[in-house]
Formats: C-alpha cells, structure tokens, sequence
C-alpha cells in the first residue's frame, strides 16, 4: 500500500499551517478552506548527484548527471511558484512576485504574498490573496508597473494554467474559467479535490479530479465533454489533440512489478494510447519543448524522455528524497526545492 501523492501532501500541509479547523481525507472536497501559507527556510543543504535509495528502483534510464552541472543562480529564496515568460524566470515567495532576465538582474516585480503562478506569451498570472478564503486573479506583463485584477474568487488556489483566451483555476472551491480579459469566472467543476492536475492549450482544457480525466472545448459551451476513466492519473500535459499523463502510483492500492508509474500518451478524442515508459514517481507537472517531455520526481530527479520512442535520460539528481519544481527556457532548466532554498539552473547538455 502505498500513501498519498506529493501534491496532495504538500497542499494538505499548506491548509493544515494556517489552522484549518477541518481534517479532511485526500479524496473529500473542500470549500472555504484556509490560504496556504508558504513555508518558513530552512537551512541551505549541499546538493550533490549521488543516486538515491528510491532512484535505485525506479526507470532512471542514461545518467547524464556528470554532464549537467547545476549553478545557484538565485540565492536563499524559498519558491511556491516558478515559470517562464518572454525571456524572464518569475517566481513566488513570502515576499512577492519576482522577475530575472536570463542575462539580467533580479528585482521584486510585486510585493505582497502571492500563490501558484502560470505564465504564457501574454502575460504572468497569479492569485493574489487578499484574506481567508478570499484571492484575486491578476495579470502582469513584462515592463508593467502595476497587475491587472482578472476577477475575484473565494476559496484557496491549488493549480492555474493559462489557454488561449482563459485562464484555468482550481480553488477549494471548483475548477473555473476567467476569461485573459477579465470577467467573472465560469464554473467548469462546481467540486474539486485538493490532488487536481490542470492542463490547457488552445481552446482546450483537461484536468484530473478524483478518478476522472475530464476534457473539455472552452469555446463551444454546449459540447459535451471527453470523460476518460484514470484511476491512477497524475499531472496532464496537452500539446495540441495529444495529451500525456503521467500515472500517479501514490493512488494506487497494488503496483504490478515493472508496470507502475506509467508515462502514457494519448491522441485525442478517441486514437490510440501508447504508453512511452514505466517505473516514474510521484511528479507535479510535465513541461515540455519540441521533442521531449521533463518533470521532476520524487525520487529527486530531473527526468526527460522522448516523444518520439520513449528513452528515459535522468539529467540531475537533487539529492534528498523530493520532487523537485521546475520550468524549462533559454536553453537552461531551472529547478528548486523545499530542502535547500534558492533557484538553481543547468544548460541542457547534449544527448
């Protein structure tokens, strides 16, 4: 029997710091749950590429470690959010919205706390908690001064993405639309489960809540949704009419030898499946670039593996057992961790 995903441990953790008077259990939903409150440093650690004891079982593939050699390139922060926009890395902590060039200088774009942060062409967007139970959605862009309000929301933030026009939120409350341009928000799930995984391209949206993956157009509101069956489904990627799922062994009650942590690739609305590798744990997200997919695990790696037949490559090693929290541009992956705070990058060797 394996325990609960590390997402949803994490955003149990959040809502039990601030004094949520309610325990819930994993699979409950929740409404007006108290803010998550990011967690106070901890003293730096020392990151080195030794194997861990759970990377030991698990599909590591070819170790490139000894080929990328990681840079602290942001001290003594300690990140609840991270992404990439027009050549900038922006990330979140207890003091606000921060903004650093590739080739530039750091400087704090927002003060004031701010949780989950996603970013695309058009702008960064983030929840701006404004109390309990209570967050804005706002906008910025590179070179603005000042955010704009997208539309106010109860509840607490678990997950954003943006599409083409929208902006996808999971709250305590309900997964939403807000429109890029501001407006009230439009319920897509009037429940949600704090383990939820959001991905969104286009005018297309997927997500997981409870043992369903849901898809859905976001601008034809009368057509019916693809509901696909996933016991076991962690975070989603959408790339185009594909989508790509990584399985989420902590939800499941038996793991077959050799057949967990599947990394699946689906064409949609009804093409085949083909599963890409197997033996992956426990990541939050899957980000990507034109020919291979990357996540963090919880085996603290760095993993990449390829579109196009599968092979697995582990390309770091943070060494403590954690996921790792990533974004990916400049030709750099940029990662951070909860056990040793700042924001460290590595140039993508070559194969």
């Amino acid at each position: 029997m394996h325990g609960p995903s590390p997402r949803l441990l994490l955003a149990v953790a959040a809502l039990a710091g601030v004094g949520c008077d309610r325990s819930p259990s994993p699979s409950s939903t929740l409404r007006d749950a108290a803010v998550p409150i990011a967690p106070s440093a901890s003293a730096p650690k020392s990151v080195w590429q030794k194997m861990t004891a759970l990377e030991s079982d698990t599909g590591k593939g070819e170790i490139l470690t000894d080929k990328n050699v990681p840079e602290l390139w942001i001290p003594n922060v300690v990140v609840t959010g991270l992404a990439i926009h027009r050549g900038s890395v922006w990330w979140s902590d207890a003091a606000g919205v921060h903004e650093r060039p590739f080739d530039g200088e750091a400087r704090l774009a927002l003060p004031g706390q701010r949780a989950e942060l996603a970013a695309d062409d058009d702008g960064v967007v983030f929840a701006a908690i404004q109390g309990p139970s209570r967050f804005e959605l706002q906008t910025l862009t590179a070179g603005e001064s000042a955010p704009r309000r997208l539309a106010a929301m109860r509840c607490s933030p678990l997950q954003l993405v943006t599409a083409k026009s929208d902006v996808i939120i999971a709250s305590t409350c309900a997964i939403s639309a807000v429109p890029k341009r501001g407006g009230p928000p439009r319920v897509l799930e009037p429940e949600t489960h704090l383990d939820v995984s959001l991905t969104a391209e286009g005018d297309q949206t997927c997500y997981v809540n409870g043992d369903r993956v849901i898809c859905r157009s976001l601008a034809d509101r009368r057509a019916k949704p693809l509901v696909i069956d996933a016991h076991r489904a962690g975070p989603l990627l959408l790339e185009g009419q594909t989508l790509y799922w990584l399985e989420d062994t902590g939800a499941a009650d038996v793991i077959v030898a050799g057949d967990f942590g599947r990394l699946v690739r689906w064409e949609l609305p009804g093409g085949p499946r083909r599963v890409l590798t197997s033996m992956q744990r426990q990541a939050f997200v899957l980000l990507h670039d034109e020919r291979a997919l990357y996540y963090g695990n919880g085996a603290g790696s760095v993993r990449r593996v390829f579109k196009a037949d599968g092979r697995v490559q582990t390309l770091y090693n943070v060494g403590e057992l954690e996921t790792p929290n990533l974004a990916i541009g400049g030709g750099y992956v940029y990662f951070s961790t909860g056990s040793a705070p700042g924001i460290h990058r590595f140039r993508l060797a070559a194969e």
